[in-house]
């Protein structure tokens, strides 16, 4: 048994001070309950000071398969996303479940490799619209209105498709984020904790300590949040700032053989198609229907483009015809779903086998634009 505490809560004039004892959960369901209609009550500011995060709740008790293509094998208690798009995977115990300790940290790991693995693409994007239903367009959009608004000033289909993809992207990254949740987080389980946080590079581990405070004589309810875990060292480096450029033309000139991508742009931009620039890479889409969907991504660090399906999962028949078209032209997956394509003093060749992709998404897209 832990020491119970108590906070004082103040009149106005601070001449009454009114009593509120540390009261444990009365069941596990309570605690993910109150979560869930309350996310602020994860500290967004003590993760990040400098850039407060802010949740948008994905679902409760998502599934999660363990093997591809698999029914689900495990339920997590919650999902929430931050506004940078970061999956934040959540699970909640109470301080008197003995399990609190090694087997939540095992049962979270395996939840996030197996999650990061098995999901596909739009996997989080079906669970917020099946959760929150005919609410599910103003709940996110209320949740981007945060976001720098786009050149025309609203935040159209576009620019939700854009997050969704970058949640994938996360996901397929492993940049993710997972919480304990518990009333009271113990000495063992924050040690654990810190050890993870320091050596997991993309993945940010963290316990949240949320107290309960009662006083039944006014049914009065206080709770108070802290994060636990986070050292100054892992909080400076997984907080650091890492910003998109500008413009196209300005990520480029940071490129090295840059003349290649240049022109890999100017034929993207030639056929109608967008670039959406990031912190290292840039992507190549095109519009099918109302989504942007990605099907490239260049990238300088060992220069290569990289053709990927991985986005076209409402496009199967567009999936099929991209991968018959690379391995007519003797090119093969190299990764799940993503064929690899080296740029070494091979221009002309690169350039070829972007235009034929181009070519055969311009016709498969072309059905959509008659309809």
């Amino acid at each position: 048994m832990f020491p119970k505490s108590k906070i004082f809560i103040a009149s106005n004039d601070a001449s009454d001070l009114i009593p509120v004892d540390e009261t444990e959960y009365s069941a596990e369901i309570v605690l993910q309950t109150i979560l869930a209609r309350n996310p602020d009550l994860i500290p967004g500011d003590q993760i990040n000071p400098e850039d407060p995060r802010r949740w948008l709740l994905v679902c409760n008790e998502a599934g999660i398969p363990s093997e591809e293509n698999g029914s689900n094998y495990w339920r997590i208690d919650h999902i929430f996303i931050d506004h940078e798009g970061i999956p934040t995977l959540i699970e909640c115990k109470r301080s008197s479940d003995p399990r609190l300790r090694r087997e939540v940290v095992a049962q979270l790991l395996e939840y996030a490799a197996n999650a990061t693995e098995y999901w596909p693409n739009g996997t989080l994007k079906n669970l917020f619209k099946q959760a929150h239903a005919n609410n599910s367009e103003i709940y996110l959009k209320n949740f981007l209105e945060h976001r720098p608004k786009p050149e025309d000033g609203t935040y159209g289909i576009e620019l939700i498709n854009d997050f969704w993809t970058t949640v994938d992207t996360n996901i397929a990254n492993c940049k993710i984020r997972l919480l304990f949740v518990a009333d009271r987080i113990t000495k063992e389980l924050r040690r654990l904790v810190e050890f993870l946080n320091t050596q997991m590079a993309t993945i940010e581990v963290l316990a949240v300590e949320i107290k309960q405070y009662t006083n039944k004589s006014n049914k009065l309810k206080t709770y108070v949040s802290r994060i636990i875990g986070q050292t100054e060292n892992t909080q400076q480096r997984k907080t650091t700032p890492k910003k998109k450029f500008a413009s196209i033309d300005m990520q480029l000139e940071t490129f090295p053989q840059n003349a290649i991508f240049k022109d890999l742009v100017k034929i993207s931009k030639e056929n109608k198609h967008t670039t959406q620039t990031g912190i290292t890479n840039f992507s190549i889409r095109k519009t099918i229907g109302n989504k942007a969907v990605v099907y490239a991504i260049a990238k300088p660090d060992a220069p290569s483009l990289h053709i990927t399906t991985e986005y076209m999962n409402d496009y199967p028949e567009l999936i099929t015809q991209i991968e018959n078209l690379l391995e007519s032209r003797g090119l093969f997956r190299t990764g799940k779903r993503t064929t690899i394509l080296p740029i070494n003093n091979n221009k002309d060749e690169v350039c070829d086998h972007l235009r034929a992709i181009i070519d055969l998404i311009n016709s498969y897209a072309a059905r959509f634009d008659s309809q």
